[in-house]
């Protein structure tokens, strides 16, 4: 377990969640040099970074190879078994080591296989309603099992926020997959020939299960376990983008959040042959990844701001043509998918360029 808490249920609140694994006398702190940022675990992340990159790529250009290769990627469970090589300091054999290999191979196989099977084999619309059934399925077990670790005997306040937090998200999920279905709408649809959607999930849902997951993560394992949540949201943003039309954000979920894990836990994996077991949360491995986050928001917004400069160099582009459309300056400037989604206020109607204005 990545946290220590020796603290009693008598104690106040703030020790409860004071720290995630290491004591006050025992944290690094103070500032850290180039140095201490610069390690293996940092490259850890940029891998993770570029892997969820590709295969968001290979998503919706090469699904086939995609899924062979996640699939494939399971072979790292039997080395780790036969070799005798921890994974992120977790013992072949041991309760975590089977309990994360078989949540490895759900992941992989339960939700991945049938929301890329959609766009493979072009699935009717009744087997696309029992994939969706399937597919909610594991993500709500996905959500179910973190009760064991929040009701465990080592109870105290965070921990507790975060358990009920969780049995609120398994209450709300099949409620919303029941009257979706009631009402007669598929939970799975075919965009483009190449983009699974998924209506099972609202945005309000997501918004709350990603800021869970991102706590559960932390405190139960590790601070930079969370990056798997923003690589997630990442994914489908360009997935959203990538539809246009009058899709929503929320509906990107089916079909990245399966990928998106599977990657993760792919490379998880591999690295924790790697670089081994991570250190325990600590000021010095918080620095870390917080640095890291950082930088890369930091690559992102230099890249806005370059296409803002772009943008002042051409008024020609769609973007401002859009606009005029919008104050009646300019009826005829733009393309018939722009005056479609103009013409009808139920689409939305979103910026031609890589973030909203």
């Amino acid at each position: 377990r990545g946290r220590t808490c020796n603290q009693t249920s008598a104690e106040p609140f703030a020790a409860g969640i004071a720290m995630t694994g290491t004591s006050n006398a025992t944290a690094d702190s103070g500032p850290m040099g180039w140095n201490d940022l610069f390690q293996p675990q940092t490259c850890a992340y940029v891998v993770q970074v570029l892997a969820a990159a590709l295969v968001a790529s290979l998503g919706v250009r090469a699904p086939r190879a995609l899924l062979a290769i996640l699939v494939a990627s399971l072979v790292v469970w039997p080395i780790s078994w036969f070799s005798g090589l921890p994974i992120e300091g977790m013992a072949p054999g041991d309760w975590e080591w089977t309990m994360f290999s078989v949540k490895n191979v759900i992941v992989v196989v339960a939700p991945t296989v049938p929301s890329l099977g959609c766009v493979i084999w072009g699935w009717g619309r009744r087997a696309r309603q029992r994939m969706g059934w399937f597919i909610y399925g594991i993500l709500w077990v996905n959500v179910f099992w973190t009760l064991f670790y929040s009701f465990d005997s080592d109870r105290n306040a965070l921990n507790i926020a975060i358990g009920v937090n969780a049995l609120s998200l398994c209450i709300s999920l099949p409620l919303r997959v029941l009257s979706m279905t009631k009402s007669g709408v598929a939970l799975l649809r075919v965009e483009h020939g190449d983009m699974t959607l998924g209506f099972g999930t609202s945005l309000s849902w997501l918004v709350c299960y990603s800021v869970w997951n991102s706590l559960f993560s932390a405190w139960e394992f590790q601070a930079d376990h969370s990056l798997q949540v923003i690589l997630c949201w990442c994914m489908m943003v360009f997935y959203y983008y990538r539809t246009g039309g009058d899709v929503r954000i929320e509906e990107c979920f089916a079909m990245a959040r399966p990928i998106q894990l599977s990657c993760y836990m792919l490379f998880e994996g591999v690295l924790g042959f790697v670089f081994g077991g991570p250190p325990k949360i600590s000021a010095v491995l918080g620095q870390r990844y917080l640095f890291f986050i950082a930088s890369a928001n930091l690559f992102f917004s230099v890249y806005v701001t370059l296409w803002e400069i772009y943008l002042l160099r051409r008024p020609d582009h769609d973007t401002f043509q859009r606009l005029r459309l919008l104050d009646g300056q300019s009826a005829n400037a733009t393309g018939p998918k722009d005056i479609e989604a103009c013409a009808d206020p139920a689409k939305p109607v979103r910026e031609v360029g890589p973030v909203a204005g």
